[in-house]
């Protein structure tokens, strides 16, 4: 199912007497690990389906509207040009593989290599050693990474990373500013808002919860991918014509 594109849910129940559960929860807390352990146990399964979420039928082009200034591929122009798209998602890793190609984020070929998708503990692991420093001053996180051209190899390559934490959408935006990237993270939810504040740009959707929307630069308020194309090119050529006005 998760290599349809498809999200793999299951289904399973157990009878509890309602006497039982209070006493136990009262003993264990609900938010204890013997809690949940009690809950799960001798389940009975009933059924596993898949959900569909479908991509919108403007995806793939507006992927590469951001990457390339245009719909197709054609005469791709300069690499140093283009705007490098990356996926970091906490569905399965053959989810997102599966999405990622279809996206136009990847093709086949680059689906079936680990050094362009991996899943969050193996990106950790290819990083190597780091830790993160608070900057108390501005509020945010910085990453420090032991081997930075170790680093450096793992970012220039990787283009999708599923099943991911909070912490990997961090290292992805504190590696990519590292490497000398300008970065614009879209996020929609309140684990995204920490790499929101580290990027260059913060972009975040209208339907978003509003502590995403605080932390954004960046409001697309018809929560169309496209937009983000529109921003960059109204954002890169009111940056040009500053420039010329300036030497002018």
């Amino acid at each position: 199912m998760a290599s349809q594109g498809l999200i793999p849910v299951a289904y399973a129940y157990r009878d509890v007497p309602t006497a039982e559960l209070r006493s136990f929860m009262q003993q264990q807390g609900q938010e204890s690990q013997e809690f949940y352990n009690y809950l799960l146990s001798g389940m009975t399964y009933i059924c596993t389906f898949g959900l569909e979420n479908k991509l919108r039928e403007n995806a793939l082009n507006s992927i590469n509207l951001i990457r390339y200034g245009k719909s197709t591929t054609e005469n791709e122009g300069k690499p140093d040009q283009q705007v490098k798209v990356r996926m970091v998602s906490g569905d399965h890793i053959d989810t997102c593989r599966y999405i990622a190609v279809q996206a136009g984020i990847i093709d086949e070929k680059e689906a079936k290599q680990g050094a362009v998708v991996m899943d969050g503990e193996e990106f950790r692991a290819a990083l190597g050693e780091y830790s993160v420093e608070r900057d108390e001053v501005k509020g945010t996180k910085n990453v420090v990474f032991a081997d930075e051209n170790k680093m450096k190899g793992v970012i220039k390559t990787v283009k999708v990373i599923a099943r991911a934490t909070d912490e990997d959408k961090n290292l992805m935006v504190g590696a990519i500013k590292i490497a000398g990237g300008f970065i614009l993270m879209s996020g929609d939810g309140i684990n995204d808002t920490e790499a929101l504040q580290m990027a260059n740009v913060g972009v975040s959707m209208g339907t978003s919860c509003q502590v995403t929307k605080d932390a954004s630069d960046l409001v697309i308020m018809d929560n169309d991918i496209k937009s983000i194309y529109h921003s960059i090119m109204w954002g890169r050529t009111i940056y040009a014509n500053v420039r010329k006005f300036i030497q002018f």
